[in-house]
């Protein structure tokens, strides 16, 4: 069921969605109700948005929508993804970073980042906060973090060098959660410089 409105965030008609989404949910084989009222309780728990603050904070979900590189299976899987992390701060961030890319290819490699994170939620160790560092990375248990790698096989570049230097990353217990493998020559620089890397992992 899609519902459309003129003005959804009109108070009669934000909660005539949540009546009929609540009705929805109780019928037998709905697996799942997504509805803006659920994410503004979501988002804003600790906050008492207005029905027009709320609309505003959630303008970027449009343009992702509409954002040509965003193919709808690419989209569902970030969304997806985004809500298995649950309870992690920041998540609209990666939203506002993902309308940046610049093709399908970039897009694509956002989704998988953020699936590998919310693998790495579930799997290894809950996420507390998410930022942007020109890539999306993960925090948990007391300032750990945790860069996801959505690539078959690393080798040593300068960019990598370049990035794994960086002085926000220093003195962190710091991993790279790989989907492939490092070349040798990566793995022991990055052993050097003390990051740890956990490889050979999936998405799902």
């Amino acid at each position: 069921i899609l519902i459309r409105g003129r003005n959804i965030f009109d108070p009669h008609t934000f909660e005539e969605v949540q009546r009929i989404a609540d009705t929805a949910s109780k019928i037998k084989g709905v697996r799942r109700v997504i509805r803006l009222p659920g994410i503004k309780e979501t988002v804003g728990i600790s906050k008492k948005w207005t029905l027009e603050e709320f609309s505003q904070i959630i303008r970027p979900v449009d343009l992702f929508l509409r954002n040509r590189w965003y193919t709808r299976t690419l989209q569902g899987r970030l969304v997806r993804g985004l809500d298995r992390i649950i309870g992690a701060e920041n998540r609209p961030d990666v939203l506002d970073f993902a309308l940046t890319v610049q093709s399908e290819t970039q897009a694509r490699f956002i989704v998988e980042t953020v699936e590998l994170l919310a693998l790495h939620h579930e799997q290894i160790a809950p996420l507390s906060k998410l930022e942007v560092h020109t890539t999306v990375i993960g925090y948990y248990e007391e300032g750990a973090m945790v860069v996801p790698a959505p690539l078959d096989y690393v080798l040593w570049t300068k960019r990598l060098d370049t990035f794994t230097s960086r002085d926000e990353f220093k003195n962190k217990n710091r991993l790279i959660y790989l989907r492939g493998e490092l070349s040798a020559m990566a793995k022991k620089k990055l052993a050097k410089k003390g990051w740890r890397v956990k490889g050979n992992v999936t998405k799902h």
